[in-house]
């Protein structure tokens, strides 16, 4: 785990003076690269680095596609205030005993929002967009998981193409690792991911920075039904943030189950919104290889935000050396 912590730290853009602090804020473009996806993840507060296992693992830390069983597909919407939406899809692919490929997109469509000139005057609108795709894959090190904790690494490039003001492309990439420690007593899981390294988008002659950003997390499975993670948030044009959540599973039957999730996150706490915020809640249901999930966020006087899911997974590989990890 000390050399894959080293990996990823290395791997990270050279830092300048004010960068990881308060005072950075506001000094990174392609914000919406950083607008969290997935329900599951988001009704646990986005504590989720170290619980990632499955397609949305693409965003949040791409170690984690390698739990893929064999093929998951999910789609997902998220309704924003005011008329804000963000829709992702992704397909996880796994490939041998040990290896796993994914891809995935995402569109953000900001409406339609009336603009002016330098001196005030309407001069008609503009609909914002931004389009996002992704390539990921991971691999299970066996060679780092001979000492009882399985380790699996995980990469995924990214290309972007923003329609905001003005049109631009950006190109980068994150790189992740999870180790799994299983215990009769407390099994655990640690996640580690570096996420928007790369080269940000350009307007006439400046390019921008990306909002490169650290996540460590931790899980803790006090039973095979409860989990509980936290994660801290280190962004490049930020102050530092922590989030915590957790998720029960509710088993009527092996194949029918029902899931109640919160979570509770600094970084909105903090960002004064006002009223309710900072807080999240989630359910889900899974039928057979078919599942349905749901996240609410309040963002105090801003408003509220909605995530809807759908996501499909084929049955496990018949493999004994996977149904034994």
């Amino acid at each position: 785990m000390t050399s894959a912590l080293a990996l990823l730290l290395l791997l990270g853009a050279p830092a300048r003076a004010n960068d990881f602090t308060s005072g950075a804020l506001g000094t990174s473009g392609a914000q919406y690269l950083t607008v969290d996806v997935g329900p599951r993840a988001v009704g646990m507060g986005g504590a989720y680095t170290a619980v990632a296992n499955d397609v949305y693992s693409m965003y949040w830390n791409p170690a984690g596609l390698e739990d893929i069983s064999r093929s998951a597909v999910s789609f997902s919407q998220d309704k924003h205030p005011g008329p804000i939406t963000y829709d992702f899809a992704g397909y996880g692919q796994r490939f041998t005993d040990s290896t796993v490929g994914a891809a995935a997109f995402r569109f953000m469509d900001a409406g339609s929002i009336s603009a002016t000139d330098i001196d005030g005057n309407p001069i008609g609108s503009i609909h914002p967009r931004a389009y996002v795709a992704d390539l990921g894959y991971a691999q299970y090190l066996s060679e780092l998981s001979d000492t009882g904790n399985e380790m699996t690494m995980g990469v995924a490039g990214r290309w972007s193409h923003s329609d905001l003001v003005a049109h631009s492309d950006l190109y980068c990439g994150d790189i992740g690792v999870q180790v799994r420690h299983s215990s009769d007593f407390l099994p655990w899981r640690f996640g580690g991911a570096m996420q928007n390294l790369g080269v940000g988008p350009k307007y006439e002659s400046k390019r921008e920075l990306l909002p490169m950003r650290g996540r460590l997390g931790v899980a803790v499975y006090p039973s095979k039904f409860w989990v509980f993670s936290v994660d801290a948030s280190l962004p490049r044009d930020g102050a530092p943030s922590i989030s915590a959540g957790t998720e029960v599973t509710l088993e009527a039957q092996e194949r029918l189950q029902a899931f109640l999730r919160a979570g509770i996150n600094s970084l909105t706490m903090t960002q004064g919104l006002g009223g309710f915020s900072g807080v999240s809640f989630g359910v889900g249901v899974k039928a057979f290889d078919l599942s349905f999930d749901y996240a609410y966020t309040p963002m105090g006087a801003l408003g509220e935000a909605h995530l809807f899911s759908v996501s499909f997974v084929l049955p496990q590989l018949g493999s004994r050396r996977y149904r034994e990890r």
